[in-house]
């Protein structure tokens, strides 16, 4: 809007100057034009101006624009005008499917394009945001949450996979682009376990089962200019358990500062992987962990100890061989952990699930291996035995800020953005 004044003021410049060339120049011959003597004195008896009247109001500034919106193009940016400042104070579901708020929040605009990678995005925009209450987010786009000026967060925005459900551009199990490998069945009771989802870092591999190999976890992938999703865990052999989903992705633009107040958080973590359960009498190999999902920052400034979690989910137990005892389901992540979702525990004798990636480690439990910055390896066994699944891997969390706290650091380590 500046360069919208700047365009007005030369234009009333120019108008003077023109006007100046109708009357006498510095140095100019030419004679004054003497006022017409013809035309009509003022009228003595007209009305003095009202001195009560009220003065004109003020011409507000323009209010400002929203700056480039990394994912969004400008033509996107353009159309971000609300002025609304919201201060939320009760909890609001955002469903990113169909554009909707619920309940819904007067004055925000919301947009459903495509970001500039090319794939679907959902982008809420206000002046200000002042977010005192939950931020759930569900569907299949990701979500971009613009402020003109500033976002305070002091409660949570979760876009978690809720088990098998994936997070908003997040991706079911058997699916995305590090999506772990599905179980594989050796001899007539002996089933590999599913392996767990990557993306930032790798998930765990599915547990050895008899003769039946471990599986592999998918490749790692992603980079700051798409946003996206974490892959789902692998599905357990014979019987299905499915593979964990992965967490969901979203993004925070501010125009001037984002600030996450202490005890507020950042959530994106995967679903686990369901335990081995029994069919036909036989026992199976647990689903592999989702893999976390991503989370974007972008603002001048980054202020305050809030945390920020994209976490792995743990893998699945194996049930027995005999078809005795079913293996838990692993754990999905917590938003107030460190720690990636559990492994779940194997039926008598068999493997346990991988744990879920995590900044601090996650064990799986019964024969699993521990997740540190990757996803725990699914449990072995050997006979007819059944593998775990293995632990979903880390999601992927972004800086485009200056000023960032010390504590704040991207994942996978060293990624950041210019």
């Amino acid at each position: 809007m500046g360069v919208m004044r700047g365009a007005a003021l030369v234009v009333i410049c120019v108008a003077c100057a023109a006007c100046r060339y109708h009357g006498a120049q510095l140095g100019d011959d030419t004679p004054p034009i003497d006022a017409d003597p013809n035309a009509p004195d003022a009228d003595p008896n007209a009305p003095d101006a009202d001195p009560t009247a009220p003065d004109a109001p003020p011409v507000p500034d323009a209010a400002p624009t929203v700056g480039d919106v990394i994912h969004l193009s400008p033509a996107v940016e353009a159309m971000l005008t609300s002025s609304t400042d919201v201060v939320l104070t009760a909890t609001i579901d955002v469903h990113t499917d169909d554009g909707t708020i619920d309940p819904p929040i007067s004055g925000v605009k919301i947009i459903m394009t495509n970001q500039e990678a090319g794939t679907p995005v959902m982008v809420m925009q206000a002046h200000s945001w002042d977010i005192q209450a939950r931020i759930d987010i569900y569907g299949d786009r990701p979500l971009i949450i613009v402020a003109t000026t500033t976002i305070r967060l002091s409660d949570t925005i979760d876009a978690s996979a809720q088990t098998q459900t994936p997070g908003p551009g997040g991706f079911a199990a058997d699916l995305g682009p590090g999506a772990g490998d599905a179980g594989a069945a050796a001899g007539s009771n002996s089933d590999s376990g599913g392996a767990g989802g990557s993306f930032g870092t790798s998930g765990g591999t599915g547990g050895v089962g008899g003769s039946a190999g471990g599986t592999a976890a998918g490749p790692t992938y992603g980079d700051p200019d798409e946003l996206i999703g974490g892959s789902g865990g692998g599905t357990g052999s014979p019987c299905g358990a499915e593979g964990g989903a992965g967490g969901g992705a979203f993004q925070l633009y501010a125009g001037a500062v984002i600030t996450l107040d202490g005890g507020s958080v950042l959530h994106a973590g995967a679903g686990g992987g369901v335990g081995g359960g029994i069919c036909s009498g036989k026992g199976a190999s647990g689903g592999g962990g989702g893999a976390g999902g991503m989370i974007f920052l972008q603002a001048p400034q980054l202020h305050g100890s809030g945390a920020i979690r994209a976490l792995g989910g743990g893998g699945g137990g194996a049930a027995d061989d005999g078809g005795g005892n079913p293996g838990g389901s692993g754990g999905d992540p917590q938003s107030i952990s460190t720690v990636g979702g559990t492994g779940g525990n194997g039926g008598t004798g068999q493997g346990g699930g991988g744990g879920g990636g995590a900044q601090d480690g996650a064990a799986g439990n019964n024969g699993a291996t521990v997740g540190t910055s990757i996803g725990g390896d699914g449990g072995d066994r050997g006979g007819n035995d059944n593998g775990g699944g293995g632990g979903g891997g880390l999601g992927r969390v972004y800086y485009a800020t200056s000023g960032a706290a010390p504590s704040y650091a991207a994942i996978p380590a060293g990624v950041m953005v210019p």
